[in-house]
Formats: C-alpha cells, sequence, structure tokens
C-alpha cells in the first residue's frame, strides 16, 4: 500500500480559487464541495493554499488575506509513504499534487490517509466469541463504533485548529481502535 501512488486517493480535481477572490466565495466553495482545503492559483500556477480553519473569526476580506503562500507540493508521482511523511509533520493537513509542469492535478489531506487506513484495516468478526481466559472479544458493533470513533476524533482533531483536548481525544480512540482490532484483546469500557 506504501508503494502505491498519491493519486489513488487524491481529490480530483483540486477546487481552487484566486488570490482576489472573497471569502464569501471560498467558503461557499467549501462547503457546497464538502472540503476543507483550497488551492490559491494565479494564472494557473500555485500560490497559497487556504483551509477552512483560515476562515474562521478572520477580518480580512479575500482570498491573499489569509492564503497560506508558497504551500509545500508533492509530485503525482510521489507514493502514499511520501505523502503521510510530509503530513505527518504536523505543519499542514492538505498537499496540492503536481503534475511535472507545475499545475495542480489533485489535492490529497491527512484525512484522505486516514479513510485509507480506516478501510485497510482487518473486516470485522461475524459475532462475539469468547477467548480461552474468558475475556469478551470484540463485537462487530464494537469495532465499526471503534473505528467510526477515531475517524470522527481524527476529524475534529484536523479541522479544528489542533487544539490540546482535540489531540488527546485522537489519541485515546485510536488506542482504543487499536485494542479493537487486534483479535482476542479486551476492550476496557470507558
Amino acid at each position: 500500500m506504501r508503494d502505491q501512488p498519491v493519486t489513488r486517493i487524491m481529490t480530483v480535481p483540486a477546487v481552487s480559487v484566486a488570490p482576489t477572490d472573497t471569502l464569501e466565495h471560498a467558503r461557499r466553495l467549501m462547503a457546497g464541495s464538502s472540503l476543507h482545503h483550497l488551492v490559491v492559483l494565479e494564472d494557473g500556477r500555485l500560490v497559497g493554499v487556504l483551509s477552512a480553519t483560515d476562515l474562521v473569526g478572520s477580518p480580512a476580506t479575500v482570498v491573499a488575506g489569509l492564503m497560506h503562500p508558497d504551500p509545500v507540493s508533492i509530485p503525482a508521482t510521489a507514493s502514499l509513504h511520501d505523502a503521510a511523511d510530509v503530513l505527518a509533520s504536523g505543519a499542514f493537513h492538505s498537499l496540492p499534487v503536481v503534475d511535472p509542469d507545475g499545475r495542480v492535478v489533485g489535492m490529497v489531506t491527512a484525512t484522505d490517509l486516514i479513510r485509507l487506513l480506516i478501510r485497510q484495516l482487518p473486516a470485522p468478526a461475524h459475532r462475539a466469541a469468547e477467548s480461552r481466559e474468558g475475556l469478551t472479544l470484540v463485537t462487530d458493533a464494537e469495532r465499526e463504533h471503534l473505528l467510526h470513533r477515531v475517524l470522527a476524533a481524527a476529524d475534529l482533531y484536523l479541522h479544528s485548529g489542533q487544539g490540546t483536548h482535540e489531540h488527546a481525544v485522537l489519541l485515546r480512540a485510536v488506542e482504543k481502535a487499536k485494542e479493537g482490532v487486534r483479535p482476542g484483546l479486551q476492550i476496557n469500557r470507558l
């Protein structure tokens, strides 16, 4: 999986705005497409990235006033592992994907990688079972609930300004999910 191309999970086409577009226009694009990041293009050239968290409470009126200029991008030939390495730095949560001529061909986000990870987790068991030690194993419903909590916590964290509380919630949810996907482990109730 890690050597597969980033084009496998990127959003295509990347939704874009111009630096001179209004923030209201950017909000409508994000809401209408259920996106949290937009690429900012000027004359077809990548000049910035705008995220939903940038829009919260800003007095700016145009995209240029809030965008992150000169964003890090990755080539369309990059692997999922390459994208994960860059996003793991924590400095940002989206990467424009560019072709050899520097044109934006898509966008990949940390959320895209988390969704892929969740899809790769083992299929749930068909029924609850008892281990030799008498511990109850994870049921289908519990596993589904745990995976849903991981995705919800990750989504909250990635789109909330990276607060300490959200970070802790995400870590707890990931640990619970790890317990839930390994056969034979007991789940401690919160």
